[in-house]
């Protein structure tokens, strides 16, 4: 039987290279998904009760929030301006510089942020990608840190239309960044929550599987 640790594995795969363009030294303005963002829209539905998960398939994978760290993804060529606008936050006490250098970890100064106001804010910086909470993961002993990115991927069911797959690209203005024979990578404008995205894909009836596409470390504590 496959164990939640094989689980994770298996949704932690997809990282290597999609960063092919990150040469250029302009920052720039990316192009947005030709969608209408509808921000008041209700992506997935969380009970209060509820902790925070995605899916492995037709599993739910709880994962508990780190409460005083967030994980903002960035485009490279902004790297400069997006340190300067972070560096004069002052909800901000540390910042440190990820892996692959395509993402900073936030240490803030209130555990209890609100995460929704902070994608508002950082939203207004050009090159942030995403603002998620940094989630953890504890299976048999092994403690993971769960570091959510703009990203998620996607295998659709082969009876599932090219128009109902575009409808709901466009439904959570998706943009399409990869396309593959076992998958479609997609990545999440930086006003939505991805893991709640990756629930509504799933549990759509269309797909056989989607998850955010997770960068995932083990800790010792």
């Amino acid at each position: 039987m496959k164990t939640n640790i094989l689980k994770l594995a298996a949704v932690l795969l997809l990282l290597a290279g999609i960063f092919s363009s990150c040469e250029k030294k302009v920052c720039q303005c990316e192009d947005l998904p030709n969608c209408h963002l509808d921000e008041n829209l209700t992506v997935y539905a969380w009970t209060e009760s509820e902790k925070r998960y995605y899916y492995a398939f037709d599993e739910k994978i709880f994962l508990d929030i780190d409460p005083s760290r967030v994980v903002v993804r960035f485009d490279k060529r902004c790297f400069a301006e997006v340190q300067t606008f972070l560096q004069k936050n002052t909800q901000i006490q540390h910042i440190e510089l990820g892996e692959h250098y395509n993402y900073l970890i936030l240490t803030m100064k209130n555990p209890n942020m609100d995460i929704r106001a902070l994608r508002k804010e950082f939203s207004k910086q050009t090159g942030v990608k995403s603002v998620n909470p940094m989630y953890k993961l504890a299976e048999n002993s092994v403690h993971f840190e769960i570091r959510a990115t703009d990203e998620i991927v996607v295998q659709f069911k082969e009876n599932v239309s090219q128009q109902q797959i575009d409808e709901i690209h466009k439904k959570f203005c998706v943009d399409v960044k990869k396309i593959t024979r076992l998958y479609q990578l997609l990545s999440v404008h930086i006003k939505f929550d991805p893991l709640e995205v990756a629930n509504a894909y799933q549990t759509s009836g269309l797909v056989n599987y989607c998850h955010p596409n997770f960068i995932s470390y083990s800790v010792t504590y």
